[in-house]
């Protein structure tokens, strides 16, 4: 027996033991098995597996099969309907926008996690309103707001008694960068200032001699209006600018570093003013004494005075050539170190009377401000979420663009080898 006649009656054992076989076909299939063994056996082991499956105790549905087959039956036909209609509006991109609906929506019931899939869509469009409310400019309520507007009626002390806020802009010169200078010349410190700068003290007390330097980073919207600013409150509180420094670094970000120097006494005004200017990322003062130094200097410039004198009074009386040029070269060297004593000491003196004040300007970063409420950074971290799809959608178009070089060389060689193999194909046998 060969194999492709076993082939061929093995496929006829089912229809051959359901009696679904004409009668020349069933009589050669009887005459197969009695000449071949394996065919025989395969039948046997047929017969065993349907009298086995007959014996088997018949099946229940299970409860509310017939309610859920309804349900699909109805879901089914309304889907098929659903794509009548988008394909009788045509082959354009409605039908297709709505064929795309239709398969969404009918999955979304399908799928066990609906009302999941509804919450979510439904937290995506409230925070999605309120987003827009919020950059619009329209009020919001904020859940800290709501919690500070209750305190404040429950009869805790406010800054204000009654009604609102002024705004403490308003005719104030140091809100705009400008610095009033008092009567001695120096600017009037106002009493807002942070409380940075009054746990050192600005004065110090009578007689002592103290360097005062602040440090300050400032986050900026407009760093080259700030900038200016800077420059202008400097000026104007009797001072003037030691360094300027201005760079944009490689992701576009403009950022400045100013060194001025201000009066001592007008040093808490400009602060005051300087802060203004943005939000304050770092703020440092620090105090150093030098009265110590200062009186050692003094004392030393006071002697060498003194010597220069006796020193001129006993060259006036030299009599020899020899003491004449012994008292000058020591006249020399007192009047060298008087010199270098006195240029510490006016060194010394110009940084206690004038503060250095170090201002770093950056961007301001994105982002909600570190008090802000949940609602504003709910808010932020969805178009935050937004602008990272943008910008991969971006990186994308911009990659594919990077292609299409690589994109166009390579059809123009699958068209030449298409093109080739088409004209050898066409070619005469023997040429």
């Amino acid at each position: 027996m060969t194999a492709k006649r076993c082939g061929k009656v093995r496929e006829l054992l089912s229809a051959y033991l359901d009696g679904e076989l004409d009668p020349a076909t069933r009589a050669a299939v009887e005459e197969h098995l009695r000449e071949c063994g394996p065919c025989g056996a395969e039948l046997e082991e047929l017969k065993a597996a349907s009298a086995f499956v007959r014996d088997l105790p018949e099946a229940e549905l299970p409860e509310g099969f017939h309610p859920a087959l309804v349900r699909r039956v109805r879901a089914e036909a309304r889907l098929i309907r659903a794509r009548s209609v988008a394909r009788a509006a045509g082959p354009g991109l409605t039908g297709r926008l709505a064929d795309i609906w239709t398969s969404l929506i009918t999955g979304v019931r399908r799928s066990p996690l609906r009302s999941a899939a509804a919450v979510a869509a439904l937290v995506i469009l409230v925070v999605w309103t309120g987003a827009f409310v919020f950059y619009m400019g329209l009020l919001v309520p904020d859940l800290s707001e709501m919690a500070k507007t209750q305190k404040n009626r429950a009869g805790s002390p406010g800054l204000f008694s009654g009604g609102a806020a002024p705004d403490s802009s308003l005719g104030d010169p140091r809100a705009s960068g400008e610095i009033t200078p008092g009567a001695s010349g120096e600017i009037t410190a106002g009493s807002g200032g942070s409380g940075g700068v009054g746990t050192l003290g600005l004065g110090s007390e009578p007689g002592r001699k103290v360097i005062l330097n602040a440090f300050l980073t400032i986050g900026c919207d407009d760093v080259g209006r700030a900038r200016d600013r800077v420059i202008v409150i400097a000026e104007n509180a009797g001072g003037f600018v030691e360094s300027l420094n201005y760079w944009t670094d490689a992701a576009g970000a403009v950022s400045a570093s100013l060194s001025v120097r201000v009066p001592v006494g007008a040093v808490a005004g400009v602060l005051e003013s300087l802060r203004t200017l943005g939000d304050v990322l770092g703020e440092q003062v620090s105090r150093v004494d030098v009265t110590a130094e200062h009186i050692d200097l003094t004392a030393r410039v006071t002697n060498l005075r003194q010597q220069e004198q006796r020193l001129l009074a006993l060259l006036g009386r030299a009599q020899s050539l020899t003491d004449v040029l012994v008292l000058e070269n020591e006249l020399n060297r007192v009047r060298t170190d008087i010199e270098r004593y006195e240029k510490t000491l006016r060194s010394l003196e110009e940084r206690i009377a004038y503060s250095t004040i170090s201002v770093n300007l950056q961007p301001r970063a994105a982002g909600p401000k570190p008090d802000a409420g949940l609602w504003e950074r709910m808010v932020d971290a969805f178009l935050k979420s937004l602008a990272w799809m943008v910008g991969l959608a971006e990186k994308f178009i911009i990659f594919l663009a990077a292609l299409l070089p690589l994109a166009v060389v390579l059809g123009l060689l699958w068209l030449a080898v298409s093109g080739f193999r088409a004209r050898r194909r066409q070619r005469p046998p023997g040429i």
